[in-house]
C-alpha cells in the first residue's frame, strides 16, 4: 500500500517555530490535533467577513453589477458563519464588542462591493477563488505542502495572473503595513504554488486587501457615525462619518454640538449607511496594497529549510503516537516536554493562547475532549482527516 504523504502548510510550519507545543497540540495531538470548541469573537468575525467576500467575488466572476445594497444582500444572504449575538448579552464593553462584530460583518462586504470591486473590475477578471493547491516537495516527495490563496485574478491588459489575500485589521499604518506585506513569505509561497499549478514562466505578483473594522479607540465610521436630528420642515436629518471635517483651506473644523455620536444600527440598517456615506470616506476603509513582487531567493530559502524540519516533526510525532492514551500521566508529560519544548509565547496582542490550560495543567487538562476541545478538522481538502487516538 502506498504511504500516505505527510501534510503540512505554512501555518503549522511557522507555528512550530513560534512554539513547538502549540503546533503539537493544534495539529498533531491525539492523532488529529485539538481545536477549541468555541471560536473567539475576533476569529469568527474574520471568518464571516471572508465568507461574504468569497461570495461577492463569485458574483463578480458571473458579471453581476453589485452596485446596490439590495443586490449585495441577495448575494451574501447565505454566507456561513455569520456571528450571532447571544440572547443575554454580557454587561459593559463585552456587549458593545459583540455588537461591533455583528455590525462590521454586515458593513464590510457592502463597503468592499462599493469601493473594492470597481477597482478590481477595471483591471482584472476573477480567475479562481479559494482554490486548493498542493505540491509534493522535490527534496522529499513524502511531504505534501498545502495552500489556499483567497483569490487569483487575471490582469486584463497582459493576461498575467496575480494572487490576492484579504486581511481584516483594526487599524492601518501605511509604512508598517507596506513593509510587512512586501516581505510576506506566505503570499510569495502562494505565488509559487500558482506558478507551479498553471506552469507559468513567471512568479505572479500579489495584492493584499485590508478591510478596516476599527476598535474601541478608533471606531469604524460604518459602526458609529455622527447624526443631527431633523426638524421638519426646516432641517433635514443629517449623517456624517467623522466629527472633524476638512475645510477648503486644508484645515479641520468640527461638526458642531448639533451632531451626536450614535451606533448606526440603532437608527438604521448599517448597509444603507455604507451606500449613502461619502464615497471617499467609504473607500478609506478598504486599503488595497500592491502589486508586490516575489523575491525568488526567499522562496528558495523557504523550500530548502522546510523538508528537514518537517521530516523531523514527522519522526517525532510518529514516535509519540503511543503516548496519547497516556496523556494524563506525568511520565508522558515529561517526555513531551523534552521532545516539544515550549517557548512560552503565551500572549499575542494581550490575548492569551487558547491552549494555555492544557500547557499549564488548568482545570480539565487531562481530559481535553470533555473540557473545551474537539478534534481538529483538516484545514485543507487535500489533507485526509487523521484518526483520533485516545
Amino acid at each position: 500500500m502506498k504511504e500516505q504523504p505527510w501534510h503540512t502548510d505554512r501555518s503549522r510550519y511557522m507555528a512550530g517555530f513560534a512554539c513547538p507545543w502549540k503546533r503539537l497540540l493544534n495539529y498533531h495531538a491525539f492523532g488529529t490535533g485539538l481545536s477549541p470548541d468555541r471560536t473567539s469573537p475576533a476569529l469568527s468575525t474574520g471568518i464571516a467577513i471572508h465568507s461574504s467576500l468569497e461570495l461577492l467575488l463569485m458574483a463578480m466572476q458571473q458579471g453581476l453589477a453589485l452596485d446596490s445594497a439590495a443586490e449585495v444582500d441577495e448575494v451574501i444572504k447565505d454566507a456561513p458563519n455569520q456571528p450571532v449575538l447571544p440572547d443575554l448579552l454580557p454587561p459593559g464593553d463585552a456587549a458593545e464588542t459583540l455588537k461591533d462584530n455583528r455590525d462590521i460583518c454586515r458593513a464590510l462586504p457592502h463597503a468592499f462591493a462599493r469601493a473594492g470591486i470597481p477597482f478590481l473590475r477595471d483591471s482584472f477578471a476573477v480567475h479562481s477563488i479559494e482554490e486548493e493547491l498542493a505540491v509534493q516537495l522535490e527534496a522529499d516527495t513524502s511531504i505534501q505542502f498545502n495552500s489556499r490563496p483567497d483569490f487569483v485574478l487575471k490582469t486584463l491588459a497582459s493576461e498575467k495572473l496575480v494572487v490576492g489575500d484579504f486581511k481584516t485589521a483594526s487599524s492601518f499604518q501605511e509604512s508598517r503595513e507596506i513593509l510587512t506585506y512586501a516581505d510576506d513569505v506566505q503570499m510569495m509561497i502562494n505565488s509559487y504554488q500558482v506558478k507551479a499549478r498553471y506552469s507559468l514562466d513567471y512568479y505572479p505578483d500579489y495584492y493584499v486587501i485590508i478591510l478596516l473594522k476599527g476598535n474601541k479607540w478608533s471606531a469604524s465610521p460604518f459602526i458609529h457615525a455622527f447624526r443631527r436630528e431633523g426638524a421638519p420642515p426646516f432641517q433635514k436629518e443629517d449623517w456624517q462619518p467623522r466629527y472633524y471635517v476638512p475645510t477648503p483651506e486644508g484645515k479641520k473644523r468640527t461638526l458642531g454640538r448639533a451632531y451626536n455620536k450614535v451606533r448606526v444600527s440603532d437608527h438604521r440598517p448599517v448597509e444603507e449607511w455604507v451606500w449613502e456615506m461619502d464615497s471617499v470616506q467609504c473607500a478609506q476603509q478598504i486599503v488595497i496594497l500592491g502589486p508586490f513582487n516575489v523575491v525568488p531567493e526567499k522562496v528558495d530559502q523557504f523550500w530548502r529549510g522546510l523538508p528537514h524540519s518537517e521530516a523531523s516533526w514527522r519522526r517525532d510525532v510518529e514516535a509519540c503516537k503511543n503516548l496519547w492514551p497516556k496523556w494524563g500521566q506525568q511520565s508522558t508529560q515529561t517526555l513531551l516536554d523534552e521532545w516539544f519544548p515550549r517557548t512560552f509565547n503565551c500572549y499575542t496582542y494581550a490575548s492569551r493562547c487558547s491552549y494555555y490550560q492544557l500547557c499549564f495543567k488548568g482545570p480539565g487538562w487531562d481530559d481535553p475532549f470533555n473540557n473545551g476541545f474537539a478534534e481538529r478538522e483538516p484545514h485543507h481538502t487535500t489533507e485526509p482527516k487523521p484518526e483520533v487516538i485516545k
